[in-house]
C-alpha cells in the first residue's frame, strides 16, 4: 500500500508526495484489458525457520501473450543489464563496451574471444550433449580492470548478472544454491563471486568468515540441474591464497586470467586514448613517471588533470599530468608514512584518531 509522505500547502491546492510500502501494485498497461499486478509474496519454508519474499506478476491468461512481446520488445531495445544482488535487490549496470576498455592481447583472447564464442555455439554444445556453462577466475591486484571485463561482457552479451555477499550474515548455503537456480531459470546468465580468495582462502582468515561452506559452493560449481546457460566468473587478488579444492578439478574454470597492473605499452595506449592531444615526448615523460601504477591510478591521474585544466580554462596537457602524477606519488608516500597501527597504544591514555590530509595538503592546488 502507500501512505501519504509529506505534503505541503499552496496556494491552490495541496501537493503530496507518496512513499511505496510493502504490497500488491496494479499497473494498466497500454494494449492490456486487464491490469497486471507486482507484487512481493511472503514465503514461509517448512523445513527452514526463516521468511522470504519472493517478487511475482499477476496477469490475467488473455493478456499473458501480449505482455510477453511488451517485455521482449523492451528487453531487446534496452542499452544496458542488470545485476541482482541477492538479497539486495537489481542496480542497473552502466553502459559499458569492450572498446570502452584498454586491454592486453592475452585478455583479448582468452577472454572476450572466448567468451563471445561461446555465447554463439549454443546449439553446437547441445548436438554433442556437452555441458552449456562457462568459468573465469579473474585475479590480480585491485584496480587493474577485472570489474570493468565484467561490465563489459554483461552489457555486451546483453545479460543479466547475478551476485551474492558472500560475507553477509544473512548469506548461507541456502542463499547460494538459491542464486544458482534463479540465475538459470534467466539463462544465458552471468554469475559474479567476488573475492573467493577472502571467502575461501587455504590458511583460516581473521577476518569474520563467510557462511557459505566451501564443498556446497564446489556442488553448485558442479551441479548438473543448474550449470545450464550460466557463466560464472569469480574474481581474486591472490589466487595462491585459494582453497587448492576449487582449481583441483578441471571444467571449473575454464579460463583463468591475470590481470596485473599495465605495462609501459599499456600506459601510453591508456593516454592517447583518452588524452589524443598529447605530444609523443609528453605521452611517454607520462609512462615513466607512471611505473607501478595501476588503471584505476591512471584513471586517477586522468581526473586530477582534468580538474585543473578546467580550472585554468584549457585542455588536458603534459603538464597538468605531471601535476596530477606528483600528486598521486605524494599521497601514497604521505599515507604510507603515516599508516596508523592497528589497536591502542599503550603509551597514549587518550584515543587518537588516523588522520588522512586531503590533496590539496598533500599536492597544492589541483
Amino acid at each position: 500500500m502507500a501512505r501519504q509522505r509529506r505534503g505541503r500547502l499552496t496556494s491552490r491546492r495541496m501537493i503530496l508526495e507518496a512513499e511505496w510500502q510493502d504490497g500488491p501494485a496494479a499497473l494498466w498497461l497500454r494494449g492490456l484489458a486487464r491490469p497486471v499486478v507486482a507484487a512481493r509474496v511472503p514465503i514461509v519454508g517448512a523445513s527452514r525457520e526463516r521468511d522470504e519474499t519472493c517478487e511475482c506478476v499477476l496477469v490475467h491468461r488473455e493478456c499473458a501473450p501480449r505482455l510477453l512481446q511488451i517485455i521482449q520488445r523492451i528487453t531487446a531495445r534496452r542499452d544496458s543489464s542488470y545485476l541482482h544482488v541477492f538479497g539486495s535487490g537489481h542496480r542497473r549496470v552502466s553502459r559499458f563496451t569492450w572498446n570502452d576498455l584498454v586491454l592486453s592481447d592475452s585478455v583479448v583472447n582468452l577472454i572476450r574471444k572466448d567468451f563471445e564464442t561461446f555465447l554463439q555455439r549454443e546449439q553446437w554444445f547441445q548436438a554433442r550433449r556437452l555441458p552449456f556453462r562457462r568459468g573465469y577466475l579473474f585475479h590480480g591486484p585491485p584496480g587493474n580492470g577485472k570489474t570493468s571485463v565484467i561490465r563489459a561482457m554483461l552489457n555486451g552479451g546483453k545479460l543479466d548478472g547475478h551476485s551474492i555477499a558472500l560475507f553477509s550474515e544473512k548469506t548461507d548455503d541456502y542463499y547460494l544454491e538459491r542464486m544458482f537456480q534463479i540465475a538459470a531459470s534467466n539463462a544465458p546468465s552471468l554469475i559474479v563471486l567476488e573475492d573467493i580468495d577472502r571467502a575461501f582462502p587455504q590458511v583460516p582468515s581473521q577476518i569474520a568468515p563467510t557462511k557459505v561452506s566451501l564443498s556446497h559452493l564446489l556442488n553448485c560449481l558442479d551441479g548438473l540441474g543448474t550449470q545450464e546457460g550460466v557463466i560464472v566468473v569469480a574474481t581474486a587478488n591472490d589466487p595462491t591464497a585459494l582453497d587448492p579444492a576449487i582449481m583441483r578439478r578441471p571444467g571449473r574454470f575454464d579460463r583463468v586470467v591475470e590481470f596485473p597492473a599495465p605495462d609501459a605499452e599499456l600506459r601510453a595506449t591508456y593516454l592517447r586514448k583518452f588524452i589524443p592531444n598529447l605530444t609523443e615526448a609528453e605521452v611517454q615523460d607520462c609512462v615513466d613517471q607512471c611505473e607501478g601504477f595501476s588503471f584505476a591510478q591512471l584513471r586517477e591521474v586522468y581526473i586530477l588533470a582534468g580538474q585543473r585544466a578546467y580550472e585554468n580554462g584549457g585542455e588536458v596537457s603534459g603538464r597538468e599530468l605531471n601535476h596530477a602524477i606528483c600528486s598521486l606519488h605524494e599521497e601514497s608516500a604521505t599515507v604510507a608514512e603515516r599508516k596508523p597501527a592497528v589497536g591502542f597504544s599503550p603509551s597514549s591514555e587518550t584515543d587518537s584518531a588516523p588522520t588522512f590530509l586531503n590533496r590539496t595538503e598533500q599536492g597544492g592546488e589541483l
